[in-house]
């Protein structure tokens, strides 16, 4: 028998949403829900003071943490994940509420599901995002057929009546939708993005996430993505733009919000990897599209780098930056946040002794921008 090995890490590993929430007894908290060993969701009133409110998994055998958080109606919503294999995936996908999240650390019963697991669907395998849109609460998923969308109004007792909106990953299958990434209310659409992160096992193979938008009365267009037949009729995408936004390394639309009247989406992008994953490991399509293009260092002094794009209207979109703000070791757009001094971006960027080949500066590291007038 093998003695085995410990490794010390920290208790949170990241913080994937945060909101703040008046609870029933007129407080009004930061929340932070935790990924980590100890998945938790913290409180905070103060801003400097975090107090950890759930217990481990909840009780519900579930121990790597939370995904969405939002509110709606005076209540708080979330859906937790954790499986032995599979950090993101869930062993009870079902959506959680609570009005009075504080007393969560006594009490693990003041999280109550109002879905059934998976929907009713074994293929759905964690609650990936939340929003709210026009009253209701939307609630994406990652399924084995691709995503699906399903909505709410929360009204009367739980479990409540849940509506299926998107299915089969809007009739693409999981190969490039397998999941819904992030949600953003703007305008009178609900935009959704989705993707697909292949596994350390797999050869490398062109799988860009897409970009939709739903409308109240549950009808939806491609905005970025593939033309395809579904049973609603043709789409073709509204924008003119493919999946990933022509961006064949565009895994997923990782994050959006609205700022100033615009819409914006942040892009994880696979581009940077190419320079570090082995030939071998190459698909064929994308071995012939490597070469097209003039190889690896020609690729990457273009598109190496999250990108991140703009709209007004969801149709025309501007390319605000497809090198990670001239840093290809910015592999992602991860956050966004609204202010009143500008938009902040976070990246993501887990190189650590990654250098500039012209000048040697180190480039790795996570960077925040701030974009202003």
């Amino acid at each position: 028998m093998s003695a085995g090995f410990r490794v010390e890490v920290a208790r949170d590993l990241g913080y994937r949403n945060m909101v703040v929430y008046r609870d029933t007894h007129g407080i009004e908290a930061l929340y932070v829900v935790c990924t980590g060993p100890e998945g938790h969701i913290l409180r905070t009133t103060d801003g400097i003071t975090f107090e950890v409110i759930t217990r481990l998994g909840l009780g519900r055998n579930v121990a790597l943490g939370f995904r969405p958080l939002v509110s709606l109606g005076g209540r708080l919503y979330t859906s937790t994940v954790g499986h032995p294999m599979f950090p993101n995936m869930s062993t009870y996908p079902a959506v959680l509420e609570t009005d009075d999240p504080a007393r969560g650390a006594m009490d693990p019963s003041v999280w109550r599901p109002v879905s059934a697991p998976g929907f009713g669907d074994p293929d759905n395998l964690s609650i990936f995002e939340m929003a709210v849109f026009k009253n209701h609460l939307y609630a994406g998923t990652a399924n084995l057929n691709g995503f699906q969308i399903w909505k709410t109004d929360a009204a009367g007792s739980p479990p409540y009546r849940w509506t299926q909106v998107v299915k089969d990953g809007g009739h693409q299958g999981a190969s490039n939708n397998f999941a819904v990434i992030s949600m953003c209310s703007f305008g009178e659409w609900l935009y959704v993005g989705s993707g697909r992160a292949p596994s350390a096992l797999e050869t490398l193979e062109p799988a860009p996430g897409e970009l939709i938008r739903i409308a109240q009365d549950d009808t939806w267009d491609v905005v970025a993505g593939d033309p395809r037949e579904t049973p609603h009729g043709f789409k073709a995408p509204i924008s003119g733009l493919g999946a990933g936004f022509g961006n064949p390394f565009a895994m997923y639309v990782w994050r959006m919000e609205e700022h100033e009247g615009w819409l914006y989406a942040g892009i994880n992008d696979a581009t940077t990897l190419l320079r570090y994953t082995p030939r071998s490991r190459l698909g064929p399509s994308m071995v012939r599209w490597v070469d097209q293009q003039g190889g690896v260092e020609k690729i990457l002094g273009t598109d190496g780098g999250g990108d991140l794009w703009g709209t007004r209207d969801g149709i025309h979109w501007t390319c605000l930056t497809r090198t990670g703000f001239g840093n290809p070791c910015n592999n992602g757009v991860r956050t966004l946040k609204s202010t009143p001094v500008g938009l902040f971006v976070g990246t993501m960027n887990f190189f650590t002794e990654a250098k500039d080949p012209a000048t040697g500066e180190l480039r790795g590291g996570t960077e925040i921008w701030l974009g202003t007038p």
